[in-house]
């Protein structure tokens, strides 16, 4: 396998991320390592 068809099936361009527990935590760390990634996203937590 070659970079070109892992990023074929892995890549993110053009894709949007649907992040829950995006407030803290595992989920907030995972928002912030897609956000360069991702060309939309959505967060969903809760701020308590």
């Amino acid at each position: 396998m070659n970079a070109e068809f892992l990023r074929g099936l892995f890549g993110l361009d053009g894709k949007v991320a649907l992040v829950t527990g995006a407030s803290g935590g595992v989920g907030g760390a995972l928002a912030h390592g897609l956000a360069p990634y991702v060309d939309g996203g959505f967060l969903a937590g809760s701020p308590w």
